[in-house]
Parts: structure tokens; sequence; C-alpha cells
């Protein structure tokens, strides 16, 4: 999953695109209804999270990470993250795209700081770093 920072052209005066705010960013309302059907599996829900969230979570981790391949990797991280534990995400407790955002600045960090990419695993590859018997 690629993930790239999408740049619209916009001029002053013009409208906002479907789904986001005046500023140009995610709208959170759009956002906030689209996870609860992403955590029932609806992948044009998801699909529509990602138009939505990709570039901005990208933009965040890239600024951290530093590095354009590695940004790649982890902004792919949290959007799978996104689309595995969207049942999780409660609107009572903030917006879903601080819900979003939340988790990609914790795994940036985790990456700037050289931890392994996946949660948990082990330079061996397997969980707590034992060797598949």
């Amino acid at each position: 999953m690629a993930v790239g920072r999408k740049r619209a052209s916009r001029s002053a005066g013009t409208q906002s695109a479907p789904g986001r705010g005046q500023d140009g960013r995610p709208g959170a309302p759009a956002l906030d209804g689209l996870l609860p059907r992403v955590a029932r599996g609806d992948s044009e829900a998801f699909a529509a999270v990602y138009d939505l969230v990709a570039g901005a979570v990208y933009g965040l981790v890239h600024r951290t990470v530093g590095d354009q391949s590695r940004a790649q990797q982890v902004a792919a991280e949290v959007l799978l993250e996104v689309w595995r534990s969207a049942s999780r995400f409660s609107p009572a407790e903030g917006s879903g795209l601080e819900w979003i955002m939340t988790m990609a600045r914790r795994r940036a960090s985790r990456a700037a700081a050289g931890d392994t990419p996946a949660a948990g695993l082990r330079p061996s590859g397997t969980p707590g770093g034992r060797a598949a018997s």
C-alpha cells in the first residue's frame, strides 16, 4: 500500500472538496461516520477513509521519520491498523482524525527511535524474540 501526498491546486474562493472542511483538511463528520462502517468490514468505507487521511498520515510520519521509504511503510502500517482496529474508535473520546493521527504519531515516534516496525515482534520475527521450534 503506497502512501504519498496528494496536492490539490485550489484557488482562492473555490469550494472545498467533499468530505473536507474549508481549510481542505479531512472533515470530522464524514470520517466519524465512516469508521463504524470500516469496523464492520466495509472496504468501500475504508477506501473513503484512506482518501481522506492518507496524505495527512504520510505527512506527519514523514516529518517525524525523515526517510521517504520508511515513512511510506509506517503510514501503510497506520492505515492497516485503522482497518484492523476501527471497532475501538469512540466518537465520545474525540474525532476520527484525532484517533488516526494519534496512532500515526505513536508509530512514527517508535520508527524514529529505531523500534521494529511490527508491534510485539522481535528481530527473529516471532513474538517475544524466540525462534520457532
